[in-house]
């Protein structure tokens, strides 16, 4: 028996409501740990503001799709002709309006954030270029999927007509490239950097592949999702509908994810061979030295070295400085002149 939208939507809820609990836990579990190291680096206001933006628009879409269930099984649906499978069906419903610019405006959100990440190691423009238009792109179609479907006048029981369906799958092919490309990038340049430290390395663990497949492992997450809601729409299948109001609580899921991961390896002292700074409880170093059984590299020759790594992969400069004695910095791979 084939699954009908109310149902949908009873499922689609309660699992939207279950990963919503989740994602709150992990909301407040983000800036606990934030507030935490405030005291002992400059706070990211830029995130904090993205995680509040996150929380408030996926409470006001589980909220909006609450209010769609009392609608389409009690209030609304029950006295329309075709009852409240025509009430869930309607796209040009204002519910229905609302919970798609919630959940577009959180996709701009969060792919916003991970270019800005993909900025921040790379430090440069030109790398970044393809995801900007991307991310452009995506607005462009957040904008033309929203209007279509309020205006679905005559198709306003089927969004998988053509009229709406191409924007549909537009927009879920759009956000997954920028996605995918973003996270790639930024996988590719802390993999490439932790290469080419990695003989100045003194220790078994290596922070840097950890940081790596920690970003890796969340993008993925959003991008299964990604995925499966794309597959299911262009199959026809109402199932569209569940996955797309569980994406919502996934988005701030992901987003606090690589906060709370990097945070706990950092106090659990995994990054390596990790040592407490001398002002009491600082985040934790990893030292460097010369081998002795290897060749040293000309610009760190006879000079111990400490690589801070004193922020949050997501929260601020997202690079590795190098200090030497004397206190002067370099970022990596950068000539120290010595």
């Amino acid at each position: 028996m084939p699954l009908t939208l109310s149902e949908a939507a009873v499922i689609s809820t309660t699992l939207e409501g279950m990963l919503y609990g989740l994602s709150v836990l992990m909301f407040v579990l983000s800036l606990w740990l934030l507030a935490r190291k405030r005291k002992k680096r400059q706070t990211n206001w830029g995130l904090v503001f993205a995680a509040f933006a996150l929380f408030i628009m996926s409470t006001g879409e589980f909220a909006v799709n609450i209010i769609r269930l009392i609608e389409g099984l009690i209030t609304k649906g029950p006295n329309m002709p075709m009852g409240a499978e025509f009430y869930f069906a309607d796209v040009t419903q204002p519910t229905f309006t609302a919970k798609g610019v919630l959940y577009n405006s959180q996709t701009l959100v969060l792919d916003g954030v991970v270019i800005y990440r993909c900025y921040l190691v790379w430090q440069s423009w030109l790398v970044v270029a393809l995801p900007i238009l991307g991310w452009i792109g995506l607005f462009a179609v957040s904008v033309g999927v929203n209007w279509a479907l309020s205006h679905a006048v005559l198709t306003a029981g089927n969004i998988f007509a053509t009229t709406t369906g191409r924007w549909v799958t537009a927009y879920y092919a759009t956000t997954l490239s920028v996605n995918l490309l973003a996270t790639g990038l930024l996988a590719f340049r802390i993999w490439r950097v932790q290469r080419r430290s990695q003989q100045y390395m003194t220790g078994e663990n290596d922070s840097l592949n950890l940081v790596v497949r920690i970003v890796l492992e969340s993008g993925a997450i959003y991008s299964a999702a990604i995925i499966c809601a794309l597959v299911t729409f262009l199959l026809n299948n109402p199932g569209v509908y569940v996955i797309l109001d569980m994406i919502s609580p996934i988005i701030c899921i992901v987003f606090n994810l690589i906060i709370i991961r990097v945070a706990f390896i950092s106090e659990n002292g995994i990054l390596g061979t990790s040592q407490r700074s001398d002002s009491g409880g600082h985040p934790s170093a990893l030292r460097f030295a010369n081998h002795p059984s290897q060749p040293s590299a000309p610009s760190y020759e006879q000079k111990s070295m400490a690589i801070e790594l004193t922020k949050y992969v997501e929260t601020d400069a997202e690079t590795s400085s190098v200090t030497d004695r004397s206190g002067t910095m370099y970022k990596s791979g950068a000539k120290s002149g010595v």
